[in-house]
């Protein structure tokens, strides 16, 4: 990758430290048009039941059931309507549909929204080198995140009956391979380095280049998304 990662190449002084290429795919004409390699991985694949569970996705869905979601569910618990329901009765919060769950964009604001770090900041300390979201993807674009949330009636034993809580989350990720060559300033700095350099030099941008792009979608259901439940 020719040191990609340092501060005198194209003159980035280290702006793209975070989020630098991942080369292999396309080549690029004069103007920084390309056909694109286009890599879809769908929510049955591992990686996307991965990201489905990860921290990122994990942390924000609790963070708006608490913000969002917690009251609607404590009142209609506290009216006693799911008393009477047969065992395997469901409510949903939304009725239906689904809830937009925001993220914090992570990126400088000319780079598209909303780019989201994969890393998780208390990772098993065994396995950490072999975290396949944050390898896979690094930071990439949440496109969309949307979270349902799920009361169950279950059966402990003949006698006794809980309310079990579900989370369900879906959306998708796009890997952040999209720098504008055609942007100035950073984006089109991002974009030459993306491309890389000819003859292995720094000197001069070269016409060609391999950049890919990945979809990431996930649907997953998460049978205890609260440390405190019930509460």
């Amino acid at each position: 990758m020719f040191h990609c990662f340092s501060a005198d190449i194209a003159g980035t002084d280290g702006d793209f430290s975070s989020w630098f290429p991942h080369n292999s795919g396309a080549p690029f004409d004069d103007d920084g048009h390309a056909q694109l390699s286009y890599y879809k991985w769908d929510s049955s694949t591992s990686l996307g039941e991965k990201l489905g569970n990860y921290y990122q996705i994990r942390e924000a869905g609790k963070a708006f059931y608490y913000a969002h979601v917690q009251q609607d569910v404590e009142n209609y618990l506290a009216s006693g309507d799911m008393d009477d329901k047969p065992v395997g009765y469901q409510k949903f919060f939304p009725p239906t549909g689904y809830h937009d769950v925001p993220h914090q964009h992570e990126s400088p604001s000319w780079v598209p929204q909303t780019s989201v770090d994969f890393d998780d900041p208390a990772p098993n300390p065994i396995f950490v080198f072999f975290d396949d979201v944050l390898a896979s993807i690094g930071r990439g674009r949440l496109q969309r995140h949307q979270a349902q949330f799920i009361l169950v009636k279950m059966q402990a034993d003949p006698v006794t009956t809980y309310i079990h809580l579900l989370a369900r989350y879906k959306g998708y990720v796009e890997d952040l391979y999209d720098f504008n060559r055609d942007a100035g300033g950073a984006g089109e700095k991002g974009a030459i380095v993306q491309i890389g350099h000819g003859n292995g030099g720094y000197g001069s941008e070269r016409d060609s280049g391999v950049i890919f792009r990945d979809q990431i979608e996930f649907d997953v259901t998460i049978s205890q998304p609260l440390e405190n439940w019930p509460y």
